[in-house]
């Protein structure tokens, strides 16, 4: 009977398909040992198979294309001899053009050889996954790249191409160096500054937070802020500024303190709240201020002002009180030169 044909069968399909003509398809039936008609059949089954085949692979051709598409990052096939063999539209956009066909080199770096930072290279020489950065100009201004190539293997392990993925990466390392500035900023601050969790957990301190208290961050880290407590606050001082800070609210106000060697000292602070994406409380910042040196100096001029005041009124008196002697003494001359006149 007739089966299926078997598509792997290629000899028998191919005779299917290639014969044309009388005297092929006799020779074909005389070959393959069958009727004409059914020599027919088979053939139909063959071409039927082949286009299921054909219609199969320009179905995933077209999948993998419509991915290669979507994907947000550039993406270029080279060959060995490092020339471009596919670029799809987002990797076109970056490097400026189509450039199939043109070497790598050539077409992205000006150059008239391959480039020793290349990752395509690097894979070829080791058959790793290699990564790059590099910083190039656009019409925007400066572009930071980054390139990851890896080996395309034949069946035998053989390389025999290159693929890299090349992404745009110029927003992320601008976001990197305003949070690398923003780090510089707080870790060579004058004021001190804590974060903490939501529950009062010490999670990072600056370095004029060790200075100013003389706890390492290793010892404050883990810790909750009550280490300073001097005992100068009563209960609800606290309980008023977490109540604040649990309403989202930014708390400002003076503390005095105790440092890890004893000393007390006094210091004007700002806490605030920081939320996530959604809006929920997460941490606490606070920045904090010593102001031991200026409480200090405001009573030494309190007390001078004082001191002047006291001075002044003394002053005032002591006029006053000359007045009144300055008539007594008059008066007491007047009096003895009467009795001296008159010593009855």
């Amino acid at each position: 009977g007739e089966g299926p044909l078997d598509p792997k069968d290629t000899e028998g399909a191919r005779l299917a398909v290639d014969v044309s003509g009388p005297a092929r398809v006799s020779a074909a039936c005389a070959a393959l040992r069958v009727e004409p008609s059914q020599f027919e059949r088979m053939k139909k089954r063959a071409e039927e198979t082949l286009e299921a085949a054909r219609k199969k692979t320009e179905e995933e051709k077209a999948k993998t294309e419509a991915i290669i598409a979507a994907i947000g990052d550039g993406i270029s096939i080279q060959d060995r001899q490092f020339r471009v063999l596919f670029q799809n539209e987002v990797h076109k956009n970056i490097s400026g053009g189509d450039h199939r066909g043109s070497f790598c080199y050539e077409a992205y770096d000006k150059r008239g050889h391959v480039c020793e930072e290349c990752p395509v290279a690097m894979s070829y020489r080791d058959g790793g996954v290699h990564t790059v950065e590099k910083i190039g100009r656009s019409e925007r201004g400066v572009q930071y790249i980054e390139i990851t190539a890896s080996p395309l293997k034949n069946e035998s392990g053989s390389i025999v191409a290159g693929i890299e993925v090349v992404r745009d990466i110029t927003a992320r390392r601008r976001i990197e160096e305003d949070r690398n500035r923003l780090a510089m900023a707080v870790e060579q601050s004058a004021e001190a500054i804590v974060v903490t969790d939501r529950g009062g957990t010490i999670l990072y301190v600056n370095p004029a937070f060790e200075r100013i208290t003389g706890y390492s961050r290793e010892e404050a880290v883990g810790k909750n802020p009550r280490i300073l407590h001097s005992g100068k606050h009563d209960e609800s001082f606290y309980r008023e500024m977490w109540g604040a800070l649990a309403r989202g609210e930014v708390w400002e106000g003076h503390f005095i303190n105790r440092k890890k060697d004893g000393a007390i000292y006094e210091e004007d602070a700002t806490i605030s709240p920081v939320r996530d994406s959604s809006g929920e409380i997460v941490s606490f910042v606070a920045v904090k201020r010593d102001v031991t040196r200026m409480v200090s100096l405001e009573k030494q001029v309190r007390i001078a002002q004082k001191m002047e005041s006291v001075g002044t009124l003394a002053g005032g008196v002591a006029h006053d009180f000359n007045n009144a002697l300055t008539g007594i003494i008059g008066f007491g001359e007047m009096v003895k030169l009467r009795i001296s006149n008159n010593p009855k």
